[in-house]
């Protein structure tokens, strides 16, 4: 036990207390402060989600994470990490830190969207890189409030959050055209369907709340932009 900013908290470090928190009673305990504020980012995907919406999510999602497709995600970014390093030059001094985002990025393109967006590689990291520095702004207890005002900080986070939501619901638009399990996470929550009410998931719609699509069975692509964004 010990005290944060005047705030009893208490370190669980047993497994079976653990065990206890996070699988006997998950529903007598809720998400940090900060994971709730980076709703502001990431929407209700796994991460920020919770209770029976949460469940439901993690369900649909589980596919993707199935022994066969994480080997092959696996082949994916080995076959990516070897293209870039031989790529890379030699008796150079580089900047790791751009040529680790951009391998990630080249990752993330194949195993989450299947997609090609190299075009647009800079604009992604330049607005990750805004988002990543203001991790600490978004996780404050008064982001609410700092968001509400016309900050120069504030307006950077949302023009690259603008940026991304962009690039990603243009993948999700493309992809609608062209349906099909191209064995990427995007493939999953696009044709994903709910055992438990027996109905399909693809649905275009984006004015369904969270919640109404916990209740109806279906994904929007609000959600679908939420689950890659996370």
């Amino acid at each position: 036990r010990f005290s944060v900013f005047g705030r009893e908290a208490r370190l669980f470090s047993h497994p079976d207390l653990i065990h206890e928190v996070l699988i006997e009673q998950p529903k007598n305990f809720r998400k940090s402060r900060g994971l709730q504020l980076a709703k502001a980012l990431l929407g209700d995907g796994l991460l920020t989600s919770e209770g029976d919406f949460h469940k439901r999510q993690r369900r649909l999602s589980s596919p993707a994470f199935a022994r066969g497709r994480l080997m092959k995600y696996a082949e994916e970014i080995v076959r990516i990490s070897e293209r870039h390093v031989g790529a890379y030059p030699v008796g150079v001094q580089v900047d790791a830190n751009q040529l680790m985002m951009r391998l990630t990025l080249a990752i993330v393109n194949k195993t989450l969207f299947d997609a090609d967006v190299s075009a647009e590689a800079d604009t992604v990291a330049e607005a990750l890189e805004v988002i990543l520095n203001n991790m600490d702004r978004i996780l404050n207890p008064f982001t609410e409030i700092l968001n509400m005002l016309p900050l120069p900080a504030t307006l950077r986070l949302r023009e690259a959050q603008a940026k991304l939501d962009k690039i990603v619901y243009g993948i999700i638009s493309d992809r609608r055209k062209n349906p099909g399990d191209r064995g990427d996470l995007l493939s999953i929550y696009m044709s994903a369907s709910d055992d438990e009410s027996g109905q399909g998931m693809v649905r275009a719609n984006k004015t369904l709340s969270a919640q109404t699509q916990a209740h109806t069975g279906t994904m929007n692509d609000v959600q679908i932009r939420d689950e890659c964004m996370t």
